[in-house]
């Protein structure tokens, strides 16, 4: 929510949907660290989309974690890029 809240005039300066289906999940974390990953992700995600574009968040539970997608329809990242996304 708060992460949805520092980003919606973002998207809604570029006419960009935000839709999220996701789970009441408990997480063990730093909460400003957490908001704040998801925040880069999602300002990254607009950034990226095309006005009036969309972006998909989903959460799945698992037995022994989460899995949470952020899903753009933006230019993608360039293949020769790929490796060092998180060196």
């Amino acid at each position: 929510a708060k992460t949805l809240q520092t980003v919606s005039a973002h998207a809604t300066s570029k006419s960009i949907t935000i839709t999220q289906t996701v789970h009441n999940l408990k997480v063990v974390g730093s909460e400003l660290l957490l908001v704040k990953l998801l925040t880069i992700l999602l300002d990254n995600a607009i950034k990226y989309s095309a006005v009036s574009g969309k972006i998909e968040i989903y959460s799945a539970v698992h037995t022994s974690h989460i899995t949470l997608s952020i899903t753009d329809h933006g230019m993608g990242i360039d293949h020769k890029d790929i490796p060092h996304i998180f060196t």
